[in-house]
């Protein structure tokens, strides 16, 4: 969903559609896998430093998980340009990459 480039400057993709995926396929179990990884709650638990860029997506995403209801939020990947969070929802899991967003359905 979010991602800076290399001159530092926000690169934001509107994510019109958000990808549903079931838990039981193999792409499911991918992301569930990411998902539960725990990198931290805070962009300070992952990077010395901050971007404004940053800041206002992570912030952005907190807000959606908020909106949803979530729970168990986290930052579940990142590097030097982005990163990805996660959080339960309860239905299953979502996720927010700097390309995507998807729902995890959990198996029934």
């Amino acid at each position: 969903m979010y991602s800076e480039d290399t001159n530092q400057n926000l690169k934001i993709l509107e994510v019109e559609k958000m990808i549903t995926v079931k838990g039981n396929t193999a792409k499911g179990r991918e992301l569930v896998s990411r998902a539960i990884r725990y990198e931290g709650y805070d962009l300070y638990d992952v990077y010395g430093r901050v971007s404004q860029a940053k800041a206002s997506a992570y912030r952005d995403c907190l807000e959606r998980c908020a909106e949803e209801g979530g729970t168990n939020f986290r930052i579940c990947g990142h590097c030097t340009t982005n990163f990805t969070v996660a959080w339960r929802v309860a239905d299953g899991w979502r996720l927010e990459t700097y390309m995507n967003s998807y729902k995890v359905l959990d198996e029934e």
